[in-house]
């Protein structure tokens, strides 16, 4: 059964473009034998007559309960979140598969040049969680030189 809804995080017009970039890479992070931290690297050059107007970072995850779930979350060292509060999650036979969305565009807006940013997630809970899938949605300016 899913519990959430779909949330509307921004809506903007104008002319400019749109950089997605993801990693699947599964991250089996806490428990006894897993390791307690994961780097997740994301590749996204912005175009040098760009400048980032809106940036989203995702983070779909397999935890085993809702509840007394504890994390941080950094993106090329800069922290995001230390709290999980996902807007939606969906009950499995794993687990739980939760989304959560951030908006990082204050992190990001200094560190345009930068083509990669690494997603840090740290977790040293006793049940296991998997870091699923990791993404990194920037709207861009185009800038009129």
């Amino acid at each position: 059964m899913a519990n959430g809804s779909l949330q509307l995080f921004g809506m903007e017009k104008g002319n400019g473009e749109v950089l997605y970039a993801s990693n699947t890479y599964a991250a089996k992070l806490g428990g006894l034998s897993y390791p307690k931290k994961a780097f997740i690297p994301l590749d996204l050059g912005v175009p040098a007559d760009s400048k980032i107007r809106k940036a989203y970072l995702e983070i779909a995850a397999v935890v085993p309960s809702i509840q007394h779930t504890k994390w941080r979350v950094w993106i090329s060292g800069k922290p995001v979140t230390r709290e999980f509060k996902p807007q939606i999650s969906v009950d499995s036979e794993e687990g739980y598969y939760t989304k959560s969305i951030y908006d990082v565009t204050p992190f990001l807006t200094s560190m345009e040049q930068h083509s990669r940013h690494v997603v840090s997630v740290y977790y040293e809970g006793s049940q296991p969680i998997i870091v699923d899938h990791v993404g990194l949605l920037l709207l861009l300016s185009l800038i009129h030189i």
